[in-house]
């Protein structure tokens, strides 16, 4: 014999009650969990970044250096085309007043005086400075002075002394110039020379 369950409404409300109550419950917890899950990605991903920023940083430091490696590299790779040729200072003074010749021969200069002066040390180079003299006017000094600038040795104007016979007409001046070239340390020219052969 079945007997019918019944469920008086006072009963109904307890058990939808606590229906609404697990189920809030679970709510919570899962609102608790996503939360925390969520933290915590952000927190990965937050950590992940800035190991990136890091790492992207290093490599463009490295590429900055290597930039300015190169750079320093293709300038020094020029300024040894411009050195000149030879070991010994006097014939190294000689070829730089050669050059002087010529270029002054070019803008209508006849160079009067000339002379070798101490060569300098300046670091892995050795500087030959020499001295000359002449006459010209304003015009044929500037072409001068910008040739010497422009030659293709690396040659530097350390010193100009101008003087006029008339300041009232000054229209030729007496000029010295010190002008030096350069040229590797023939100690550090030799020393390659001597590993090159012991290497073979």
């Amino acid at each position: 014999m079945n007997i019918p369950f019944k469920i008086n409404p006072r009963e109904k409300k307890i058990i939808l009650a606590g229906s609404i109550a697990v189920i809030l419950i679970f709510m919570y917890l899962f609102s608790a969990w996503y939360s925390d899950v969520r933290a915590s990605t952000r927190e990965y991903i937050e950590a992940k970044r800035i190991t990136l920023d890091k790492q992207l940083n290093k490599i463009a430091g490295k590429a900055t250096v290597q930039k300015r490696f190169e750079n320093l590299k293709n300038n020094l790779e020029v300024l040894d085309s411009r050195l000149l040729s030879g070991d010994k200072p006097p014939v190294v003074a000689a070829n730089i007043q050669r050059i002087l010749k010529d270029l002054a021969n070019n803008v209508g200069i006849d160079i009067k005086s000339e002379k070798a002066l101490t060569p300098e040390e300046n670091g892995l180079y050795l500087a030959i400075p020499v001295e000359i003299g002449f006459t010209a006017n304003t015009d044929e000094i500037k072409k001068m002075l910008y040739r010497i600038k422009t030659s293709k040795s690396l040659l530097i104007i350390s010193e100009m002394k101008i003087r006029v016979n008339n300041r009232r007409k000054p229209v030729n001046a007496h000029v010295n110039l010190s002008v030096k070239g350069f040229i590797k340390k023939p100690q550090l020219s030799v020393k390659g020379k001597k590993e090159g052969a012991n290497a073979s």
